[in-house]
């Protein structure tokens, strides 16, 4: 065998050789790829599962909170009419600013949740109405008892903490 020949014939190995390597080469380049999707997949479904995780926390944290809430506009219904059975005018101005802010947070915790709307709306009327008496209360200098000034607004509060009672039992059962 000449030298010519012995060197084709290590060309012809090393190109062989060449060739299987190459084809090893895109095989783990294919089989990497196929994992990176694979990853890419468990990945992409981790992350949704704690999106859902995170909407369900934040749907339970309203719930609880408005749950906390509710209660407290029936109890400060209770607070009015015993402020007003005592002709308390500062505990009625404390009681009405109880409510103004309360009735303000149940509405904003409320505005989004279907079927509520006209509660949202009784909630924000009534709180501006406490606004005005507590101002009227406040300037004072009405020849009208406390009994008569807060009338009105004494009977919004009242219904509106009785809607709140229903709502309060709805979401009741989405916690049980």
């Amino acid at each position: 065998m000449s030298l010519s020949d012995t060197l084709a014939v290590w060309g012809l190995v090393v190109g062989v050789l060449s060739l299987v390597v190459t084809g090893g080469g895109f095989g783990i380049a294919w089989h990497q790829l196929a994992e990176t999707r694979r990853e890419t997949t468990r990945s992409a479904n981790a992350a949704e599962a704690a999106t859902r995780a995170i909407e369900k926390a934040n749907e339970r944290m309203l719930i609880n909170h408005t749950l906390v809430l509710l209660p407290q506009l029936k109890a400060i219904a209770a607070d009015l009419d015993i402020a007003i059975a005592e002709d308390d005018t500062k505990a009625a101005i404390r009681t009405l600013v109880g409510y103004l802010h309360s009735a303000n947070q149940v509405a904003s915790l409320l505005e989004q949740e279907e079927g509520l709307q006209d509660l949202v709306v009784s909630l924000r009327a009534s709180a501006q109405s406490a606004s005005q008496v507590k101002g009227s209360l406040v300037i004072g200098g009405s020849s009208r008892t406390l009994a008569q000034v807060t009338k009105k607004v004494a009977k919004e509060i009242s219904d509106v903490a009785a809607q709140c009672s229903g709502v309060a039992a709805r979401y009741q059962m989405k916690v049980a």
